[in-house]
């Protein structure tokens, strides 16, 4: 059981808490809390504590504060300490909880052709446009995982896990985004494959990015995802499908 000073139970307005799921992070421990013995019913938050705090929590909290007051769909922070920070639950499932469904839903309907996510695609191309332009086109995400992705019920996309945010070109963002999906379990399966066609293009347009330059990209980030994880996908299936 994490124990948390008596700030932490004041600002959430609670006597006491559960911890009731470990999120998944390599980085950090991430738990989902449900508040106990609140007066208006029970509330739920995100627990993120940083197993190496460093200068990035400083930089993840300033960017969660700033691109909340832009207007951009954030979760909000609750309670900040040295070592960890209290946000705001989004209900929802993850973007790559959500692909891996219409994934799975295609194979048990066989036969049928590869149905276009255009609009799930466009929803997340359109928070990234307003993050880039929120911080003057100097920050990408460069940890653009599916999993920091949050669609609501409402279909509002939401992203956080800002701390590995830096100073880099929209390429590299949209080559990770590209490389990152192709390589989800099953790596390279023929939807996956479409899906990422679709991905690529449609980057190409928000962001007025040159083909041949985003393929080499995301050829380059295949490279290093064999090498880090001592894997052997074929570059050239990706390569073949956009050309």
């Amino acid at each position: 059981m994490m124990i948390f000073d008596n700030g932490f139970l004041e600002v959430l307005g609670t006597e006491d808490y559960l911890l009731e799921e470990k999120f998944h992070s390599k980085k950090n421990d991430v738990y989902k809390v449900r508040c106990l013995k609140v007066l208006e019913g029970q509330k739920v938050a995100v627990i993120k504590k940083y197993l190496q705090p460093s200068i990035n929590i400083k930089r993840e909290i300033d960017l969660l504060l700033h691109l909340r007051e832009k207007g951009l769909s954030v979760p909000e922070i609750y309670f900040k300490e040295n070592e960890y920070i209290i946000m705001e639950y989004i209900e929802g499932k993850t973007l790559l909880e959500v692909m891996e469904e219409r994934e799975r839903n295609n194979l048990f309907r066989k036969g049928y052709p590869y149905q276009s996510n255009e609009h799930l695609i466009c929803t997340l191309i359109e928070w990234l446009e307003r993050f880039y332009h929120h911080t003057n086109g100097k920050l990408i995400l460069t940890d653009i995982n599916l999993r920091n992705f949050i669609i609501n019920n409402n279909g509002v996309v939401y992203g956080f896990d800002f701390e590995d945010c830096d100073a880099g070109r929209i390429e590299e963002d949209a080559a990770k985004l590209c490389a990152y999906i192709l390589t989800y379990d099953p790596s390279f399966s023929s939807w996956k494959l479409q899906f990422t066609r679709e991905v690529f293009y449609l980057l190409l347009k928000k962001f007025h990015l040159n083909d041949e330059v985003l393929l080499k990209e995301v050829e380059k980030e295949i490279t290093n995802i064999n090498r880090k994880r001592r894997k052997c996908f074929a570059i050239e299936l990706f390569s073949n499908t956009i050309k």
